[in-house]
């Protein structure tokens, strides 16, 4: 069976897998978008070459209409996360404006939702399946046809970032607080601190298993143990932690993965504390920046990351839909 003959024919145009010299191309069709879809996060021709490289099997996992001119008129592309008890498939796509409302768009995001079930299908040994469409920026028409193929609102995040060449704030820290790095050993007390921290956040909170594969994998090479901290009070009870990363590709910035503290212990400087302690570690490491994400609707953290310096970035939106078993 040809792998594209349930895309539509679009004049001038061919589709065909991505290719790494496709990313100027791929950046000249984001500035064509940016009118309807918004410019937060445009990418430029070597970080869609980072992109397409990473992907896990090109030729599966993505399309491209590209016309005789050297231009795109539409991508997809597929990438997956393999977690303890669910696997995700995160799905992308961008439709040139000129061709917008042809149908193009429901038959692209059929396309790679084929893909990705075959693949998710092969590896989920019992887990759920899920599929996930992640977005910075995009136009009232994309969620329009990402409800009407059945993806529903999953939450909105603000990326912050906090620029490590100014001051850090002054820290503050109660008697019989202390912090400490992540090991083997207090691996459970960081479980035990989020589900503290969480449990005011959401009514499905995550196994220690799920948690763990997800935010502390010692295996995982861009988990930074160096940086993730367990705030205790009097060395037994979890008051707060903070687990973090690195997945710049020029290791420049730095992530709060996750960040909390138990309802008891907040507005005591805790979360503060935590922040100073890991600026100052990637700040000798040589970091530039410090980065995290807050729930849109978490008000009183925002304005807990806006005292201590962080500046909003971007918003990220993700949608999702669960596969029937």
């Amino acid at each position: 069976m040809d792998l594209y003959r349930t895309l539509p024919d679009i004049k001038g145009t061919e589709w065909r897998a991505l290719r790494l010299q496709d990313g100027e191309a791929l950046a000249d069709l984001e500035v064509a978008c940016k009118s309807i879809d918004g410019e937060t996060a445009l990418r430029d021709g070597a970080a869609w070459q980072r992109e397409i490289g990473e992907l896990e099997n090109a030729k599966r996992d993505s399309v491209v209409a590209m016309g005789k001119n050297g231009r795109v008129a539409a991508v997809g592309h597929i990438s997956y996360s393999d977690r303890a008890e669910e696997v995700h498939a995160f799905l992308e796509g961008r439709i040139h404006p000129g061709i917008r409302g042809k149908g193009v768009g429901i038959r692209l995001l059929a396309w790679l939702e084929h893909q990705a079930v075959k693949r998710l299908d092969e590896v989920a040994n019992g887990r759920s399946r899920i599929l996930r469409i992640l977005f910075f920026d995009r136009g009232p028409d994309a969620i329009a046809l990402f409800e009407e193929a059945g993806y529903r609102f999953q939450y909105a995040e603000d990326e912050m970032t906090f620029s490590l060449k100014q001051k850090l704030p002054e820290q503050f820290m109660l008697s019989g607080l202390m912090a400490e790095d992540w090991s083997p050993s207090n691996a459970a007390g960081f479980y035990e601190a989020y589900s503290g921290a969480f449990q005011t956040r959401t009514d499905q909170l995550l196994s220690r298993t799920a948690w763990t594969s997800h935010f502390a994998d010692p295996t995982d090479e861009e988990f930074r143990r160096d940086f993730s901290l367990l705030m205790r009070y009097e060395e037994d009870e979890q008051v707060g932690f903070v687990v973090c990363h690195v997945d710049d590709p020029d290791g420049r910035d730095g992530w709060g993965t996750q960040i909390g503290g138990v309802p008891e212990w907040r507005r005591r400087g805790v979360g503060s504390a935590l922040l100073v302690q890991v600026a100052k570690r990637m700040k000798t490491a040589g970091f530039k920046k410090m980065k995290l994400s807050v729930n849109q609707d978490n008000v009183a953290a925002r304005k807990a990351y806006e005292a201590f310096g962080f500046v909003l970035a971007k918003r990220f939106t993700l949608y999702r839909k669960k596969l029937e078993e």
